[in-house]
């Protein structure tokens, strides 16, 4: 059988696919048939496939499919011995419906002929009861191995998501580890901001009072060069140079 995707139904009542199959009827070709009724959580599709399988190996013979008609599609073993069942040819069909719950529901009639049908309320009545007991057994089998289908993806989410758990939190980890050292980082560059600021002042305060020693000595040497020429000057008329 294929692997398919399957949905888990978070909040599936799973007692209401346990059940024993029930006796119903059913329409097909204008004609009434008793049925034995079960249904599953699983997919249309994969019951159509299941049961494919199932009368292969117990009935000795593969359905063939009228395709999807109204969202029905009728697998169908016609004049057919079938093994377990009925050692003359016969008829089986097995319609399979997405029912208003959403659920599949299979639906498995048999017959003879148009006036020979299998019911429980005429001499066939035990061979409806095999044709009950053969679906009881299906529907276990299938959802056996639905749900072990079903458990296995969620487990496998399940590990899938914590390994992206762990590396989410790993990088969340990462992350307020970082931003708890920037932090520190900008208290530190404050501080030396403080601190630098403080320097830029006492510097203002350092160059302030250098500009006007410069200019104060600026024009003391100015007044000492003049004085120097005055002096060689004095020199020069008294010694007579």
């Amino acid at each position: 059988m294929k692997n398919q995707i399957l949905t888990l139904f978070l909040f599936l009542n799973i007692s209401a696919f346990a059940q024993a199959p029930l006796t119903g009827s059913v329409s097909y070709e204008n004609e009434r048939y008793d049925a034995v009724l079960t249904s599953f959580p699983a997919s249309t599709d994969y019951i159509k496939e299941a049961w494919e399988d199932f009368a292969k190996d117990n009935f000795g013979t593969k359905p063939k499919s009228h395709g999807f008609l109204s969202n029905k599609d009728v697998l169908r073993i016609e004049e057919k011995v079938l093994e377990g069942l009925s050692t003359d040819p016969a008829n089986l069909y097995a319609m399979i419906i997405t029912n208003a719950s959403g659920s599949t529901e299979l639906r498995v009639f048999m017959s003879f002929d148009e006036k020979n049908k299998v019911s429980p309320n005429n001499s066939n009545d035990a061979l409806f009861e095999k044709v009950k007991a053969a679906v009881d057994r299906f529907a276990k089998q299938t959802n056996t191995t639905w749900y072990a289908e079903v458990l296995d993806n969620e487990r496998d989410a399940i590990k899938d998501d914590e390994k992206e758990l762990k590396r989410t939190t790993q990088d969340l980890e990462k992350a307020e580890k970082q931003v708890r050292k920037n932090e520190k980082d900008i208290v530190k560059m404050q501080e030396e901001m403080l601190e630098l600021e403080e320097e830029i002042l006492e510097l203002n305060g350092t160059i302030e009072e250098k500009r006007n020693a410069k200019t104060g000595l600026t024009q003391k040497l100015e007044e000492r060069r003049r004085n120097l020429e005055r002096l060689i000057q004095e020199r020069d008329r008294a010694t007579g140079n």
